[in-house]
């Protein structure tokens, strides 16, 4: 595994998540698949074809796109729209994800889950080629 200093790593990682940008490694995420809380200095990094790299969650290596800066979105827009881009990534990515957590479906829209309604399992899977 390639080390990275500091400044490298953030660079790559504003590269990997342009629209919720790092301010440090030291700065915190939460992936929606596993809901692991962790920093940037623990983000996976793989190398890549073309001298690129693969950014990957330290649990279950999920893409970027399915962290969220930690705190309530019902109390912050910016962790709201982290929110919303999150679900909205993992519903394109439906064929890999088997079900999306309980509170993701309920901030989605989804019915919320009754003993004679539509279940929705609190199982994650997260799909390989993320």
């Amino acid at each position: 595994m390639q080390i990275f200093s500091d400044a490298d790593r953030l660079t790559l990682l504003n590269l990997g998540q342009k629209s919720n940008p790092w301010e440090s490694t030291a700065a915190k995420r939460q992936c929606v698949v596993c809901e692991t809380t962790f920093a940037g200095s623990e983000v996976n990094i793989h190398p890549a074809a073309r001298g690129q790299h693969r950014l990957g969650c330290p649990r279950c290596q999920s893409h970027p796109r399915l962290w969220v800066r930690v705190g309530n979105p019902l109390l912050d827009a910016e962790i709201w729209e982290d929110w919303e881009s999150a679900i909205d990534f993992a519903q394109s990515k439906a064929d890999s994800v088997r079900a999306l957590p309980l509170w993701a479906a309920i901030l989605a829209g989804s019915n919320i889950p009754s003993r004679h309604g539509p279940q929705v399992s609190s199982d994650l899977i997260c799909g390989s080629g993320w």
